[in-house]
């Protein structure tokens, strides 16, 4: 949870940073806040960050309820669940984004007094200490078979819950449907990957663990817009993040990707024409 906080103020600073740049930096005749473009791509540099956030939330959230002895089974399963997804994805959201806005300073992003390559670096070990992404996706797995399956069970009812509290706002209708589509395509590849075996599950279980990130976030996002009060921000940044693709995993299965020859062309792939020592 120290990692995912980390991840998320390390975002938040980053983009606190080039948005202040792009009032005072003119390029091509007018401030970089007046170029939609460079706009835009601050733009999808904040959505990453609001949905980080919000997972982080939800994940404090229910360790507040273990700590004070008021989680239910489903709480603590949800949670178990959510740690390792959580710390894996922010870890690469966060480094995503201090990498494009590092960029965004143009040649200042690279000087090293001006703070922001300390900034970059502290960043991205956010994806290598306390498990590096394929370790953690690993650990998801380890999770859903510890469980039984009822890890993933807790995650799809909850999820749906979250979308129905927004089910009367015509606003985010595309993204709930979007959502509601990534549930049941990765409810189905859960179904089908159990009768695959343990070759198939381990190379899926990096997009599948991007799968449960983005839907969950996906959720968590479109529950926050529908709440009474709700800025058109919110509602805007909903339907961005769910007009990504939400399951990877099932797209990627769709190609037979994690099939069990798959395996053996990613190792040829990798050492076709190289020699069996090195000095390197």
């Amino acid at each position: 949870i120290h990692n995912v906080i980390g991840a998320v103020a390390s975002m938040r600073r980053m983009i606190g940073l080039s948005r202040e740049y792009a009032r005072r930096r003119v390029a091509f005749g007018k401030l970089l806040k007046d170029h939609p473009l460079h706009m835009q791509t601050l733009a999808r540099m904040e959505v990453q960050a609001r949905g980080a956030f919000l997972l982080l939330m939800e994940i404090v959230r229910l360790l507040g309820l273990v700590e004070t002895n008021l989680a239910s089974e489903e709480d603590r399963l949800l949670l178990r669940l959510l740690i390792p997804v959580a710390k894996l994805y922010t870890g690469k959201q966060a480094s995503a984004v201090a990498i494009e806005g590092m960029e965004s300073f143009g040649g200042q992003g690279y000087m090293e007094d001006t703070g922001l390559p300390v900034l970059v670096r502290d960043t991205l070990v956010l994806s290598i200490w306390e498990g590096t992404t394929n370790i953690l996706s690993l650990d998801v797995l380890r999770s859903l078979s510890k469980s039984r399956g009822q890890v993933m069970a807790v995650f799809f009812t909850t999820a749906q819950k979250k979308l129905e509290l927004a089910s009367s706002c015509a606003e985010l209708a595309p993204a709930v449907k979007r959502t509601r589509d990534a549930v049941r395509s990765l409810a189905q590849f859960t179904q089908e990957a159990g009768a695959r075996g343990a070759v198939t599950m381990e190379l899926a279980a990096r997009d599948f663990s991007y799968s449960l990130a983005r839907i969950y976030t996906g959720a968590l996002l479109i529950e926050h817009a529908a709440r009474p009060g709700a800025s058109p921000t919110d509602v805007a940044a909903a339907r961005r993040w769910c007009n990504q693709e939400l399951c990877p995993v099932a797209m990627e299965s769709g190609n037979s990707g994690y099939q069990a020859e798959e395996a053996l062309t990613n190792s040829a792939l990798v050492y076709e024409g190289c020699p069996a020592s090195s000095r390197l």
